[in-house]
C-alpha cells in the first residue's frame, strides 16, 4: 500500500514535470526565411552608428543616459533580482542566534533544575538562555528549487524588458532627431518658396506699371505669396515643436534648443542582414523576456505538484541555560529532530494551486507564441515599407526635378509673353507640393529604416551602463 502510494506520487509530479502546453507552440523552423533581405546573422551593434552622424550619436545615448524611465526599468532589475535572492534562500538552512531571560515567582519554579531543597519559596527567580537553532526544509521533490528557478526566469525577463525599452528608446529619440531635420528642412523650403513668390511679384507688379501685366495677375501672384507666408510661419512653428520634443526626450527644459542638429538628412546605409526568423527568438529582447516568463510559469506549475506530496523538515538546537534563585545553577541543552508532513485534506487548496499555475503557464505559451508571430510580421512589415519608401523616395525626387524645370520654364515663357500666367501658377504650386513632399519622402525612408532596426532587436541594449545588481 505505502508502495504504491509513493509510485502515484512520484507519477504525479513526473507528469508535471515533463508534459505541458508547449507543444502547442508554433515556431519557425531553421529552413524558414524572410521574404526580404541577406539572411546573414544581423550586426550586434547600436544602429545609428550606421548613419555615420555624430549628433544622433550623441542625441541617442544622452537620451538614454538621461530618461528616468531607464532608472525605473533598471530599479525593476534589481527588485527581480532580489526576489531570486530570495528564492535561492529557500534552498539553504536557516540559522539563528536565540538569547532569552525571563523572571517569576519561586513558588511557581517546582523543581527543575533538581529542585530548591531547603531554599525559600518567597521571592524571584531569574532563567536565561543561550542558544544557536538551525531549521532546514529538505527540498526532496524540488519545490524550493523549482521556485528559485522560477524566480530566476523573472529576473532575466526583467532585463531583457529594460534592454526592450532601451532599443524603443533609441527609436523614439532617433524619430525625434529626424523629425527636427525634417521640420528644419522644410521651412527652408518653405523660405525658399517664399522668396520665389515675392521675387516673382516684384517682376509682375513692375510689367503692370508698364502695361506689359494684368492686374488679375499682380493678384493672383499676391494671393501665392501669401500663402508662401503661410507655409513659412507653419513650418516654424512645426520646427518649434519637434525641437521642443527633442528637448524633452533629453530630459532638459522645452525651450532649451539642442544645439548641433544637421540641416540635411543623413546618408541613408546599406541595409542591414535580417538573419532568419529562429535567430530573432534570442536577438529581440521582448521575445527573449517572453521566454523566460513561460519558463518561469512553467516552473511554478511544476513545483504546484508538491503540494500534495510531503514536506521533510530537520532542525537541531544547542545552547546553555541558567537559573538564579538563592544561588545560578546551569547545564547544557541541545536537541535533535525532524518532521513529515503529509498533506490529507486542505479543503481543495493544493488542487486549486495546480489549475491555477496550470492555466498560467497556458497563458504564457499562448503569449509567447502570438509575440513570436508578431515579430515576424513586424520584420515582413518593415522590409516592405523600407522598399516602397524607397522606391517613393525616387518617384518623388524626380518629380521635384521635373517641377522645378517646369516653373522655370513656364516662368520664362511668361515673361517672354508667350504663355499665359495661369501656367505660371500651377507650375509653382505644383514645385511647393513636390518639394515639401521630397522632405517627407526621405524622412519616410529614415523612419523605416529606424522601424527595421528595432523590428530586428539586437543584444547591444544590454551593453550599456545599467547600475542593477548582476547575478
Amino acid at each position: 500500500m505505502r508502495r504504491a502510494l509513493w509510485v502515484a506520487l512520484f507519477g504525479l509530479w513526473g507528469a508535471a514535470a515533463f508534459a505541458g502546453p508547449r507543444d502547442l507552440l508554433i515556431l519557425p523552423d531553421e529552413a524558414d526565411r524572410f521574404s526580404r533581405g541577406v539572411d546573414q546573422p544581423v550586426v550586434d551593434a547600436p544602429w545609428w552608428l550606421g548613419f555615420d552622424d555624430p549628433m544622433l550619436e550623441r542625441v541617442i545615448e544622452e537620451g538614454i543616459s538621461a530618461n528616468p524611465d531607464v532608472a525605473s526599468a533598471d530599479a525593476r532589475v534589481a527588485q527581480a533580482q532580489g526576489a531570486m535572492w530570495q528564492g535561492r534562500a529557500g534552498l539553504m538552512p536557516s540559522v539563528t542566534a536565540d538569547v532569552s531571560g525571563s523572571t517569576a515567582p519561586l513558588r511557581s519554579l517546582g523543581f527543575q533544575f533538581g529542585g530548591l531543597g531547603g531554599a525559600p519559596t518567597e521571592g524571584l527567580f531569574y532563567s536565561y538562555g543561550v542558544g544557536i537553532g538551525a531549521q532546514w526544509q529538505v527540498d526532496l521533490f524540488g519545490r524550493s528549487w523549482l521556485a528559485y528557478r522560477a524566480s530566476a526566469n523573472e529576473g532575466d525577463a526583467a532585463e531583457a524588458d529594460r534592454d526592450q525599452f532601451v532599443m524603443s528608446l533609441s527609436a523614439t529619440l532617433g524619430d525625434a532627431y529626424f523629425d527636427v531635420v525634417s521640420a528644419r528642412r522644410t521651412e527652408a523650403v518653405a523660405i525658399e518658396q517664399l522668396g520665389i513668390a515675392s521675387a516673382l511679384l516684384e517682376v509682375i507688379e513692375l510689367r503692370y506699371d508698364r502695361a506689359s501685366a494684368e492686374g488679375l495677375d499682380v493678384l493672383q501672384q499676391r494671393s501665392q505669396a501669401a500663402s508662401a507666408e503661410v507655409f513659412v510661419t507653419q513650418a516654424r512653428m512645426a520646427r518649434e515643436l519637434a525641437e521642443q520634443r527633442l528637448a524633452v526626450l533629453l530630459a532638459r527644459q522645452p525651450q532649451n534648443v539642442v544645439e548641433g542638429v544637421a540641416d540635411a538628412f543623413p546618408a541613408l546605409p546599406t541595409q542591414p542582414s535580417v538573419g532568419t526568423p529562429t535567430e530573432m527568438l534570442s536577438r529581440r529582447p521582448d521575445l527573449v523576456a517572453a521566454a523566460e516568463r513561460m519558463d518561469a510559469s512553467s516552473q511554478r506549475h511544476q513545483s504546484s505538484y508538491s503540494g500534495v506530496l510531503p514536506t521533510v523538515s530537520l532542525q537541531a538546537d544547542a545552547g546553555r541555560d541558567w537559573l538564579k534563585t538563592t544561588e545560578t545553577r546551569s547545564q547544557n541543552a541541545w536537541s535533535a529532530g525532524g518532521s513529515i508532513q503529509l498533506p490529507i485534506f486542505n479543503g481543495g487548496r493544493a488542487n486549486g494551486a495546480i489549475r491555477q499555475a496550470r492555466a498560467g503557464e497556458y497563458g504564457a505559451v499562448a503569449s509567447y507564441g502570438r509575440l513570436v508571430l508578431q515579430a515576424q510580421g513586424e520584420v515582413e512589415g518593415a522590409l516592405t515599407r523600407e522598399a516602397a519608401m524607397v522606391e517613393r523616395f525616387d518617384a518623388v525626387q524626380r518629380q521635384a526635378e521635373l517641377s522645378r524645370l517646369t516653373f522655370e520654364q513656364s516662368q520664362d515663357r511668361y515673361l517672354r509673353g508667350l504663355d499665359a500666367f495661369v501656367n505660371v501658377l500651377v507650375a509653382q504650386n505644383n514645385l511647393r507640393a513636390a518639394e515639401t513632399t521630397l522632405v517627407t519622402a526621405e524622412r519616410d525612408v529614415l523612419a523605416a529604416r529606424v522601424a527595421l532596426h528595432t523590428a530586428l532587436g539586437g543584444q547591444w541594449a544590454a551593453s550599456f551602463g545599467f547600475e542593477g545588481e548582476g547575478r
